[in-house]
């Protein structure tokens, strides 16, 4: 099934290359932050919380590319990719929600910028669901292009698991 929406895709000119992975990673951020304030709040409003909110949306998409591309994300051939390429998308996405959780408290704690009115620090709790969302929905793709990889390398080397007789 898999080797067929292959395929179908290459048969449509469809290829994932690493740039519609940066656009991916790059437009789901907002939606992430979103859905992280909401979770936590229990509520789809966020009232007080909608600055503080854009705000972390806002610097997370700013800094996403910064540290993504500082940290290799995008040179990596994600069908060949090893446990280590995988260990430096959660260290990126790691360093990208704490760096933003920390320049939002700071910005927090010090004058309100005007356009947002008085802006909270973010919800410990959020910030931990943002982490955990983030680190689940970048990597998502990249584990697909990675199954299909290797399913279709073993497709390539049919000999591959030869039987043995030891006599």
């Amino acid at each position: 099934m898999i080797q067929q929406w292959v395929q179908m895709a290459n048969s449509a000119g469809l290829r994932l290359r690493n740039r519609w992975l940066f656009v991916s990673d790059i437009a789901v951020l907002p939606i992430v932050v979103y859905a992280g304030y909401a979770i936590r709040l229990e509520d789809a409003d966020l009232g007080d919380y909608w600055p503080n909110s854009i705000q972390f949306a806002t610097i997370c998409v700013l800094f996403a590319p910064l540290i993504y591309v500082s940290l290799g994300l995008y040179t990596r051939y994600w069908p060949y990719a090893t446990a280590d390429d995988f260990a430096r998308l959660f260290t990126a996405t790691v360093a990208l929600v704490l760096s933003t959780a920390l320049v939002v408290s700071a910005i927090g704690e010090g004058p309100a910028l005007p356009a947002l009115g008085e802006v909270r620090r973010p919800p410990l709790g959020a910030v931990v669901i943002i982490l955990f969302s983030t680190v689940a929905i970048a990597s998502t793709p990249r584990f697909m292009l990675n199954l299909i990889g290797a399913r279709l390398a073993n497709q390539r080397t049919p000999g591959r698991h030869a039987s043995v007789v030891i006599l």
